[in-house]
């Protein structure tokens, strides 16, 4: 009965996906309301710390800089800058994807339009 305990947990812990990793820089063009998009550049280090560039493409003092801390949970990961108003983007094989507020993908024709590639990664 013991063995069966055991390897019933050990099933158990392999079949949880571990947090993937996100360390790099991811660039693209999201969206815009009042505009052509924001050039953003997201680049997260190994430490939990990150800084997201956003130029607003035609507009004046249309550049932003904030940095927080960042945190994994599966496949999602969760910006909080210093202002505390949280952002989502979903860990993707080479990119990421930028998620709504209640961490749900954009969808219908402009889907693809909130992606960001991986540019570079951690050493």
């Amino acid at each position: 009965m013991k063995n069966i305990a055991v390897i019933f947990t050990a099933i158990l812990l392999c079949s949880c996906s571990p947090d993937k990793e996100i360390c790099g820089t991811y660039q693209g063009t999201l969206p815009a309301a009042s505009g052509p998009g924001i050039k953003t550049t997201v680049t997260f280090d190994k430490g939990g710390f990150y800084t997201e560039e956003m130029i607003y493409i035609d507009e004046d003092d249309g550049t932003f800089l904030e940095t927080g801390n960042y945190k994994i949970n599966r496949d999602i990961v969760e910006l909080t800058p210093a202002n505390g108003e949280k952002s989502f983007y979903k860990i993707e094989t080479g990119q990421i994807r930028r998620l709504d507020a209640e961490q749900k993908e954009i969808t219908g024709t402009i889907a693809d339009l909130y992606i960001l590639k991986q540019s570079q990664s951690c050493n």
